[in-house]
Order: structure tokens, then sequence, then C-alpha cells
């Protein structure tokens, strides 16, 4: 007997997000969210880094990321990625420096600053 489709891709995600640092019940909790599991998945498909694997720590915070960008709604890929940046440099070490309602407004409030480097993974901006 075969698995459900839906149960097949849960656990196919369980495992993506397993390789990537998150614990199995961890992965197994934000695949219950179908839309912060989507957008972790999106994270680790669109940066190397994040898909040969972080250090648990890490992973937790990428994972609280993506279900605060699931809260915001409309946030767009240059954003998510500076946000991803900074968690991989250590600039954000916290969960609460993520998921705080400042953190939310700043991520949905329009930029003022002007990007002036977007290859590579690598996004500078000036103000």
């Amino acid at each position: 007997m075969t698995q459900p489709e839906s149960s097949a891709s849960e656990s196919e995600l369980v495992t993506l997000f397993t390789k990537t640092g998150l614990t199995k019940a961890k992965a197994g909790e934000l695949v219950k969210s179908p839309k912060s599991a989507a957008i972790l998945k999106e994270i680790i498909e669109t940066n190397r880094a994040v898909a040969s694997g972080v250090e648990e720590k890490t992973a937790m915070l990428l994972s609280a990321l993506s279900i605060a960008l699931s809260k915001a709604g409309g946030i767009d890929a240059m954003k998510r990625d500076y946000v991803v940046k900074a968690i991989l440099e250590s600039k954000l070490v916290s969960i609460d420096q993520i998921s705080g309602q400042d953190f939310l407004f700043i991520l949905t409030a329009e930029l003022t600053s002007t990007c002036i480097h977007c290859s590579g993974g690598e996004i500078s901006w000036i103000p």
C-alpha cells in the first residue's frame, strides 16, 4: 500500500529540513504549516549554504524566519535573502530578533535604501 501524496510530500520535506540542520521533531512540526514549509523550502532551494547544511541553531532561526514570513505575507525575495544572509553571518542570532513585531514591520515596510549589488548571493545596501 502506497502513502497518500500529501504524506509523501510531507515526508520529503521532513527529510529536506533535517538534512539542512533541523531536528526531525521540529521539521515534522514545520511541515504541518504548508505556507511556512513552502517558504523554508524556497530558502533552502535558493541558498547553497543552507542546502548543504547548517548548525541546528541556524536552522532553527531559518525556521523561525519562515514562520514570521508566512504571517507577514508579501515579502519579496530580495528582503528575504538579505535576512537569510544576516542569519548565516550571525548578525541575527535569536528567535526574538526574527519574530518580533518590529522585525515584521521593517520587513513589510518599503525600504528607502538602494540595492547596489545583488548578484552571487551578495546584497549590499546604501542609505
